[in-house]
């Protein structure tokens, strides 16, 4: 639906969006507990060896900071976490910041224990995009999780980095190739039993409040 366009000719767009933010931020963190530990099996080879680590005291980066990046923001906190995040659509003294510490791209990637990206649509999603050479800035025992639906790492570079042991594990929702170190899932992120009412509650809700407008 062209929203916007609906926008200017007055027409009211009630639909789902917000609605996965929360299934999408329990995915998230539980994907980087399952990374640090080595609670899996890869194809080809373990879950990224050895004894694995807590969660508890660990810096939890985000690459974007929209609204389900702050649902994983509060449950990281929750589990003994430091937060770091960083968004160039939002202004250092946003209210949005509370509880965590706003940094530079370059000091989030050079703190990160856990990855988690968020790329915002419009102009802002490349710079919340990884590619080879921000991978290689990452720490060896850093994980990373990308449950965007596109996609905001170069898979390529990706591979190669867990192939060379330059970064722990990864967890990506999507489908594609298995490889050593991966959890690979393809769309659960988005997936839980209570989707259908949820989501219907929650148009329903926006339909209602266009309807009770004066003149709706």
């Amino acid at each position: 639906i062209a929203s916007a366009l609906c926008r200017t000719r007055g027409i009211a767009v009630c639909d789902g969006e917000g609605g996965f933010d929360v299934a999408v931020a329990e995915y998230v963190v539980a994907a980087a507990l399952v990374l640090l530990r080595g609670l899996f099996v890869a194809e080809g080879g373990g879950g990224g060896g050895g004894g694995g680590r807590c969660l508890f005291g660990a810096t939890f980066a985000l690459l974007g900071f929209d609204r389900t990046a702050r649902g994983v923001a509060y449950a990281a906190r929750g589990l003994g976490a430091r937060v770091v995040a960083h968004d160039p659509g939002l202004r250092p003294g946003s209210a949005s910041w509370r509880d965590v510490e706003p940094v530079t791209r370059d000091a989030l990637l050079a703190r990160a224990d856990v990855l988690s990206l968020h790329p915002p649509g419009g102009e802002r999603g490349p710079a919340c995009r990884l590619d080879g050479g921000d991978l290689a800035r990452l720490r060896p025992d850093a994980v990373l999780v990308d449950a965007s639906p596109g996609g905001a790492v170069d898979e390529a570079a990706l591979f190669q980095a867990l192939d060379r042991g330059r970064l722990r594990a990864a967890a990506l929702d999507r489908p594609g190739p298995e490889r050593a170190g991966l959890l690979r899932t393809a769309g659960r992120a988005r997936r839980t039993a209570g989707d259908g009412p949820r989501l219907a509650a929650l148009v329903a809700r926006r339909l209602r409040a266009v309807l009770d407008r004066p003149g709706g």
